[in-house]
């Protein structure tokens, strides 16, 4: 049996306003990786909502 992986601690935090590039940068990335065959209905211009979102 192999010995268990470790994994370095994670600190999870609600987002904030500094991190809607991030963000923004994630979801393009992860729906391409999940669904390579899909084509998105937005173009990448539509993630900037998302970096330019204030409450």
């Amino acid at each position: 049996m192999n010995a268990p992986a470790t994994t370095a601690a994670v600190t999870l935090r609600p987002a904030t306003e500094a991190d809607a590039g991030a963000v923004a940068d994630v979801h393009p990335r992860s729906y391409d990786a999940a669904l390579p065959t899909v084509r998105r209905a937005h173009s990448d211009d539509a993630d900037d909502g998302v970096r330019n979102f204030r409450d």
